[in-house]
C-alpha cells in the first residue's frame, strides 16, 4: 500500500509532463520508503499497481502517445487532493499513524506539523499556479500585439485571477475593457473562465447603448465604481475547463469581444 500511494503521489506531482517507467524506477531506488532496497518496480508489479490505483480512486493513469510512454494523471482539483492525501499518508507512516488517525487530523485540523502545513500551502499554490500562468501569458500576448484589437493588459487590483485587456486608444473614449476572470473552483471540480465588458464610466446612457449594441446583460456594480456587463450569449460569457484552460480559445473569445467593443467606440 505504501508503494502504491508513493507511486500515485509521484505521478500526480509530475503531471502533466508525467514520468517514464525508467524515471519512476530511479526515484523508487532512492526513496526512503523502499525498505527492501529494490532497484526498480518490475513491469508486472507496475501494471498491477496502475490497475489497482485506477480502480480504487476512479482515475485514469494515462500513457502518452508520443512514443516516450510517459505516464501521467490529468490535473484536476480531485487529483491534487489525492496527491495531498498520498503524501500525508506516506509521510506519516514513519510515525505509525493509521489512515483513520490521519484523516481525523486533516478533517479536524489537529496535530498537523509545521512541515505538513507548508506542504498544504504548496499544494494550494499549485492548484492556482495554472490560473496565474495563463493570465500572465494573456497579458504578455496583449502587450506584444498578439491579441487582435489589444495593446494593453494587466491584473485587476481588486480581484484575484482577474485580468483586464484593452486597446488604449479606445479605452480613452469609452473607459471600458474586456475583463477575464479565471475561476479554478467552479462546480463539479471544474474550472471556468468568465468574460465581461467592464466599464469605468458612470454614464447611464453609455451603459444603455453598450447593452443594446453589444448584446449584453444589465450591468452589476462591483469593486466600487466599475460596472460589469456579461454577454447575453452564454457561449461568449463562460468557458469551462477540467484541468488546464485552453489558452488559444480564451484569446479567441477576447478578440471577439474586443472587436465589438472597438467598433462600438468608433461608431
Amino acid at each position: 500500500m505504501k508503494r502504491a500511494l508513493w507511486m500515485l503521489s509521484e505521478l500526480i506531482e509530475s503531471s502533466p509532463m508525467g514520468l517514464t517507467r525508467e524515471e519512476l524506477d530511479r526515484k523508487w531506488a532512492v526513496s526512503t520508503f523502499n525498505d527492501k532496497g529494490e532497484k526498480k518496480i518490475n513491469k508486472r508489479t507496475f501494471y498491477r499497481l496502475r490497475d489497482d490505483l485506477q480502480e480504487i480512486f476512479q482515475i485514469d493513469i494515462i500513457c502518452s502517445k508520443d512514443g516516450n510512454k510517459r505516464y501521467y494523471i490529468e490535473q484536476t482539483e480531485y487529483s491534487v487532493f489525492l496527491g495531498m492525501l498520498c503524501q500525508l499518508v506516506t509521510d506519516n507512516s514513519k510515525r505509525n499513524l493509521s489512515l483513520k488517525d490521519l484523516m481525523l487530523q486533516v478533517l479536524n485540523g489537529v496535530e498537523i506539523t509545521e512541515d505538513e502545513k507548508r506542504m498544504l500551502e504548496d499544494i494550494s499554490f499549485k492548484i492556482g499556479k495554472e490560473a496565474y500562468e495563463c493570465g500572465k501569458w494573456l497579458i504578455k500576448e496583449a502587450e506584444e500585439g498578439r491579441i487582435k484589437g489589444a495593446d494593453k493588459g494587466q491584473w485587476s487590483e481588486h480581484r484575484k485571477y482577474h485580468l483586464c485587456i484593452w486597446l488604449e486608444e479606445e479605452y480613452q473614449r469609452l473607459k471600458s475593457w474586456v475583463g477575464v476572470n479565471i475561476n479554478r473552483k467552479a462546480a463539479d471540480g471544474r474550472g471556468d473562465i468568465r468574460f465581461y465588458i467592464v466599464c469605468e464610466s458612470q454614464d447611464e446612457t453609455l451603459h444603455e447603448r453598450l447593452i443594446e449594441q453589444l448584446a449584453l446583460q444589465p450591468g452589476e456594480k462591483r469593486e466600487g465604481d466599475y460596472w460589469w456587463f456579461a454577454p447575453k450569449d452564454d457561449a461568449l460569457h463562460v468557458m469551462s475547463y477540467v484541468s488546464m484552460p485552453d489558452r488559444n480559445a480564451i484569446r479567441g473569445r477576447i478578440e471577439t469581444l474586443l472587436s465589438s467593443l472597438n467598433q462600438f467606440a468608433t461608431s
